[in-house]
């Protein structure tokens, strides 16, 4: 009954999400505290909530029993609940009725819009709703096992459900995630992202997560700065106290070199969802790019802290360290994503630390592995090929690499005016070249 449980709330959540004057704590984060032994006043106060929405499902052959409670965690008190006893097909409308009811309690005087915004269904399909509970529990691992299982229980909700567009929305995030990790070639994940978001949005143009995702797809793969921000800002005028917006256009302006605002819009994201692996690495890896190597250091290892085992932020800890010259540190820190992922993301960031440390031997060594690996289409590094070659002072090298990256229309080329990794090519004509046609111009 876990994922039939998780679902009753996370729809609800989602429902309360789009009104403009609540602030919902999402999913990801309240789902953390599912098997801790915290009473619902220790969870709000834990998470800065008024109001905690708790509850209970169970199963009796054909009959779903579903109990709620909200709970007042100031006042310690019970402002209402309820027990429903109904034929298991009438899932959506328990839920239904539950997020209904709450804002009454909170006597939010709501628009006829916003009620049905509130009571919306969005899948007639139980099956196809069952399966895309699961996808982002899968992806938010950052593997590629990860992203492959997200993949398939997309794949089945939109087999269950052909005009699901929560379904394409989360599938459209998806492919930028393996796009972005080279998992799969960007060329060939990023259109495929975008033809997902645009059909989310041919269904439900109001959904503010699809906005976000094409919104990043233009940024990260056509390049189309304008076009970008026209959807983060959607996507946060149609969801302003959810995460997904505020995180995608902390990329934007990060990319643009607008270190305020990204880490705003960064703050922001990680206030919402508190305890999201990805928005907190993310302010991290903000931090890593504006040369503040303390903070970065600060926020990095508590992202660590929620999961030693998120590889990604080990990664960038391990640059971090070796360029605030704390080079035991960094060697460690490579060393430890190393034994947590026997990938090439892993060897990338043990070279990249011994190329920035000066070990040339070291560094030339795992630079030859990523340039093999490379010839894959699907497993392109070109990127980082070119930025061991900026450390190992090989400007030559390190911009035809860059050109290569360019035509495979890598992602992460939209942080190249800001990276610390190619600051020694910042006085070659080229490197301003390349930068110009990103459009990344000073």
């Amino acid at each position: 009954m876990e994922y039939l449980s998780d679902g009753v709330a996370e729809t609800i959540i989602n429902n309360l999400s789009r009104l403009q004057d609540l602030r919902v704590v999402p999913r990801t984060t309240t789902f953390e505290y599912k098997r801790k032994r915290m009473n619902p006043t220790q969870v709000g106060r834990a998470l800065a909530a008024r109001l905690v929405l708790t509850g209970h499902v169970a199963q009796r052959g054909d009959r779903l029993i579903v109990g709620a409670e909200l709970i007042d965690s100031v006042q310690e008190s019970q402002l209402w609940g309820h027990t429903y006893d109904r034929k298991i097909e009438e899932i959506f409308t328990i839920q239904e009725e539950i997020a209904g009811r709450i804002p009454n309690y909170l006597q939010l005087r709501l628009t006829d819009a916003e009620r049905q915004q509130v009571t919306r269904r969005s899948t007639e399909s139980r099956e196809a709703y069952h399966f895309l509970l699961k996808p982002m529990h899968f992806a938010y691992k950052y593997t590629p096992e990860g992203f492959g299982k997200g993949l398939d229980f997309c794949r089945q909700a939109i087999e269950a459900d052909p005009v699901y567009a929560g379904a394409y929305a989360i599938l459209s995030f998806l492919y930028t995630l393996l796009g972005t990790f080279g998992v799969v070639a960007a060329v060939e994940a990023f259109p495929r992202a975008k033809a997902a978001a645009l059909k989310a949005l041919e269904i439900d143009d109001g959904l503010a997560d699809a906005h976000a995702v094409l919104g990043f797809v233009h940024l990260a793969h056509d390049w189309n700065f304008r076009c970008a921000e026209m959807e983060f800002r959607r996507a946060i005028e149609l969801g302003p106290h959810m995460p997904g917006g505020h995180y995608a256009f902390s990329h934007l302006c990060l990319a643009e070199g607008r270190y305020k605002e990204a880490v705003q819009e960064a703050e922001r994201a990680v206030d919402l969802d508190p305890l999201s692996l990805p928005k907190n690495y993310h302010l991290g890896a903000i931090c890593y790019f504006a040369r503040q190597y303390d903070a970065a250091i600060a926020q990095l290892n508590k992202t660590i802290e929620l999961d030693p085992s998120f590889v990604v932020a080990h990664n960038v800890l391990a640059a971090v360290y070796a360029l605030n010259g704390m080079h035991e540190e960094a060697i460690a820190e490579g060393e430890r994503a190393l034994s947590l992922s026997k990938g090439l993301w892993a060897r990338i960031t043990l070279g990249r630390v011994h190329a920035i440390l000066g070990n040339q031997a070291e560094a030339r060594k795992i630079l030859t592995e990523v340039k093999e690996a490379s010839k894959s289409p699907n497993l392109s590094r070109a990127a980082y090929c070119a930025m061991m070659h900026a450390w190992l002072g090989e400007p030559d090298q390190a911009v035809e690499w860059l050109e290569k990256a360019y035509g495979e229309r890598e992602p992460t080329l939209i942080y190249l005016r800001q990276s610390p990794d190619f600051e020694s090519l910042h006085g070659d004509p080229r490197f301003h070249d390349l930068l110009h046609r990103i459009g990344l111009s000073e």
